[in-house]
Formats: structure tokens, sequence, C-alpha cells
């Protein structure tokens, strides 16, 4: 079954959805700033680490944080020595954890409560007929209002989250090509 919301400032998914765009804007803002610092001139990315999703690592964990990065050739030349080679599933090259680089954001990001492991809400969780079972979704924001499509075969008609509004499915396509549009 395929269904098309919008969904309101009161419901948990956008609540949660803006949380989670919040932390990114920050996360992305800080390493940025300390790339900038150090200067590295990579602008690509990945953070990560073994612990929490959406919240920040503590002193105990800082050993855990990652930082990788797609190195200019500028970067390969002054920093080659405490980078890894790249990794096979994503080509970035991650700080030695011995490293100072290393060493120094993994403690700027337990100093400055940065979160490490961002995890973007999943749709299903909303859906009480959904749960850990499968769907295809997706979403966009078009004048300040979150459009979404849910497809399951265990979606219910009647399972409507609070906070969403079900929307003809010709809406939200007219409304998805609109938007479509404007982003060309």
């Amino acid at each position: 079954m395929e269904r098309c919301f919008i969904a309101t400032k009161e419901s948990d998914f956008v609540r949660d959805y803006e949380k989670y765009r919040l932390l990114a804007l920050e996360q992305r803002k800080f390493v940025d700033e300390f790339l900038n610092e150090k200067g590295i001139e990579s602008n690509k990315f990945i953070v990560g680490g073994n612990g929490s999703f959406n919240v920040p690592f503590k002193e105990n964990c800082k050993s855990d944080i990652t930082l990788s990065i797609k190195p200019t050739q500028n970067d390969i030349e002054n920093f080659g020595k405490v980078l890894k080679k790249p990794n096979k599933h994503h080509g970035l090259c991650g700080f030695k954890k011995g490293s100072n680089i290393a060493k120094e954001f993994a403690q700027k990001c337990v100093d400055n409560q940065i979160v490490v492991n961002l995890w973007r809400p999943r749709i299903g969780d909303y859906f009480d007929s959904l749960g850990f079972r499968g769907c295809r979704w997706e979403s966009f924001i078009c004048n300040d209002i979150f459009y979404l499509k849910v497809e399951s075969d265990y979606l219910k008609k009647d399972d409507t989250p609070i906070g969403f509004i079900e929307i003809k499915q010709s809406k939200y396509y007219l409304v998805k090509e609109e938007f479509e549009k404007k982003a060309v």
C-alpha cells in the first residue's frame, strides 16, 4: 500500500527530524572549523565511532571517535604520514588513532559535546503497523511543509501517526514535480 502525507510540526517525526538536522549542521560546522584550523583543505569527511547515536560521546569513549577525509594533494603532502590508506567502501582516509590530529579531534568532540554518530529518523518507527517491517519512503520539504510518501505491504489504511495528515497521491506528485523543477 502506498500512502502520502503531510507531516506537521506537531508530529514526533518532524520534531525528531529537526533535531537530527540541527545536530548534522552543528557537526558540519564543528568539523569545518577543525579542518580549517589544522590547515586541512578537504571538505569531504566522515565522522564516526563505536557508540550511541544522536548523543555526544563521553570522555571514556573518546578513543572510539574517528575522522576520515578525502585528502587533496596538499593534504597528502602535509598529513600523509598520519593518514591511513583509503577505505575500500567510501575512499576516504582516516587519521591514525595515535596521531595528534586524531587525539585532538576526539578530545574537542567530547569537550564541545559534538554528536559523532548521526542517525536520521526511520519512518517505520512512527507507524504502529510497520515497526521493524520493511517499507520504502521518500520525503521532501517544500514551502516549509514536510511531504512524505510511504509504501509497504504492511502499512494499514487506518494507521496514521499523530501530526500526520493524509493527502491524495495526485497532490503529493504534483507538489513533488513542482519542487523538483525549482531544484533544477
